[in-house]
């Protein structure tokens, strides 16, 4: 299996965004474990076990926050961010936003949901090219891509 390390420092924009994004994931499975949401098979393609191991190691990275990255957790980051695009601009959007709401400080622009969907869309969307750009021949993420839009298809 291919490894990649990635420094990734104690408080880092891109640290904290990987675990909002792994937890705004989370979130989605558990309300379709509930049966809040229907079953659509975004866990099928990204099991939330996935979610919750990777977000772990990248909490415990310590103080200079050194996490090695395998193929793996690569292609689980970029269905995390592909997935929570998705799932911002559908009818689970404003719903979803209402589950974190709560955790945003008073006047700061993310609690407004335009501006929460639009930051993470964008962040999101600047880590899937970088991902394409730095990792393009990365194995599995060309299928990857496919089993994504599939599901993207269906959604709808």
């Amino acid at each position: 299996m291919q490894k990649y390390t990635s420094y990734v420092p104690d408080g880092n924009v891109v640290r904290q965004h990987m675990l909002a994004v792994f937890h705004f994931m989370f979130t989605y499975n558990e309300l379709v474990k509930q049966n809040y949401f229907p079953d659509d098979g975004i866990d099928k393609v990204m099991p939330v076990s996935k979610y919750n191991e990777l977000a772990i190691r990248i909490k415990k990275g310590g103080d200079n926050g050194e996490v090695g990255l395998s193929s793996n957790n690569l292609l689980t980051i970029y269905a995390s961010y592909a997935l929570m695009n998705k799932l911002l601009f559908s009818h689970y959007g404003f719903t979803m936003f209402g589950k974190f709401e709560h955790g945003i400080k008073e006047g700061h622009f993310l609690k407004e949901f335009p501006a929460y969907r639009e930051h993470y869309r964008a962040a999101n969307a600047h880590f899937i090219e970088d991902i394409e750009k730095k990792f393009p021949t990365l194995k599995g993420l060309k299928e990857l891509k496919i089993q994504i839009a599939e599901l993207l298809k269906e959604f709808n």
